[in-house]
């Protein structure tokens, strides 16, 4: 295995378990989550420097975490459902029932409310897949290249790739 690849796939599948891990308490801010995919490219970047003790571009940082976030959104999405389908994480018709009663959709019309269901309902499923995938490209492509600016190794001229050692 390509030591890209292994970083890659370290970096994203503990961010993918742990971007779970950070939805099963109902009270904690959802940001974590979204966080955890930041997390990938930095820790694929991280992982992948150290490993080959070299300093890597932006670019390639970038890429990798691009990488890591496909891997991360994949474990979160597929943990999500399974976690879902055994009761640690709510289905959506427990997630309706929280907010109607909250009193949330109280003043809403039902079409309104018709429609957040549906919205709910498409972003628990294979939709939440999707979606967990496509932010975790984003954020992994952030996280990634902020990780290629700190994890440098030597003196080298930033930007410039070589190997150290």
């Amino acid at each position: 295995m390509s030591d890209k690849i292994q970083s890659v796939l370290i970096g994203g599948v503990a961010a993918g378990v742990l971007a779970v891990v950070f939805e099963i308490p109902q009270n904690c801010v959802g940001c974590l989550s979204c966080l955890c995919y930041v997390g990938a490219g930095l820790l694929a970047v991280w992982h992948y420097t150290n490993t080959n003790t070299l300093t890597i571009k932006g670019g390639e940082g970038a890429g990798l975490g691009a990488m890591a976030g496909v891997v991360s959104g994949v474990v979160a999405g597929i943990l999500s459902l399974v976690f879902k389908a055994i009761g640690l994480l709510p289905s959506v018709d427990d997630i309706i029932e929280k907010i109607m009663d909250d009193g949330q959709l109280d003043q809403l019309d039902p079409e309104t409310v018709e429609i957040i269901y549906s919205f709910i309902e498409t972003f628990s499923g294979i939709g939440g897949l999707v979606l967990g995938v496509i932010l975790g490209v984003i954020l992994g492509v952030i996280g990634g290249a902020i990780g290629a600016s700190v994890f440098k190794k030597g003196s080298e001229t930033p930007g410039e790739a070589s190997n150290v050692g």
